[in-house]
């Protein structure tokens, strides 16, 4: 019988099978992704609104309900137009970044590109993205945890895509429901195990304002996950493909 402990401890022999050039993939990808939102910060500027906020707060001074609503940003239709774009990137790059966890876990070639390989399934993963998106939201209308069930629900979604070339967005969708039936709880415990490095995370990009533990977290995270997925569907990695994680390198 599976554990969380058992999936992470092999997401660390596949970390490690790569030689650590996991981590440098980490890198690129944590980089990218935090000049887009930094990107993103700037055009909608919500950091010069938090910026204010903090002076406020410094000065002894705790804004009203009104004095935030005049504080809040008013960008131009360009500038949401763009953040959207980068937002949207953002999102099919995290997509990228599950293929190459996955292919970590079964030991096969991994390499940079793959962080683009959401964009190659465009049309089932933006599909996927979108209604994702519109359950969560309106799921989490209600309570908080149906918005949680729903996403845990769907979590396999992306897997399936990658490993289901004739499967459509929603049918991919359906098979991680009933994927996931009966391991909603398991799941939801297994994320939760991460909660102590979310916090060094965000202590140490507090205090040195470079998500550095982000490095080693998500690929951590990503594989752990990966892992559970092979399990779940029964995946046997073949003999051939055991060839220790790729070359990084090798665009």
């Amino acid at each position: 019988m599976y554990t969380s402990g058992s999936f992470k401890m092999m997401a660390k022999i596949s970390m490690r099978n790569t030689r650590y050039r996991v981590y440098f993939t980490s890198a690129i990808y944590v980089a990218v992704v935090t000049v887009m939102n930094y990107l993103i910060n700037q055009l909608v500027g919500m950091g010069e609104f938090f910026n204010r906020f903090y002076d406020m707060i410094n000065a002894g001074i705790m804004p009203g309900y009104s004095e935030l609503l005049h504080m809040l940003p008013s960008p131009e239709i360009w500038e949401l137009l763009l953040a959207l774009a980068l937002s949207f990137m953002i999102n099919f790059l995290g997509i990228g970044f599950a293929g190459y966890c996955l292919k970590v876990s079964r030991g096969q070639e991994a390499k940079i590109s793959d962080l683009m390989c959401g964009f190659e399934f465009f049309g089932r993963a933006f599909v996927i993205l979108l209604l994702r998106t519109i359950f969560v939201a309106l799921w989490s209308m209600l309570f908080i945890v149906p918005g949680i069930i729903v996403a845990i629900k769907y979590s396999q979604s992306y897997y399936l895509m990658f490993d289901n070339p004739g499967m459509s967005g929603y049918g991919c969708m359906r098979a991680s429901g009933n994927l996931m039936q009966g391991f909603k709880s398991f799941y939801f415990i297994m994320v939760l195990s991460f909660i102590l490095w979310h916090f060094l995370d965000s202590m140490v990009t507090m205090l040195i304002f470079i998500p550095l533990v982000s490095v080693y977290l998500l690929p951590y995270m990503g594989v752990t996950y990966a892992h559970f997925y092979n399990a779940r569907i029964g995946y046997v990695a073949p003999q051939h493909e055991q060839d220790r994680g790729g070359d990084p390198f090798d665009m």
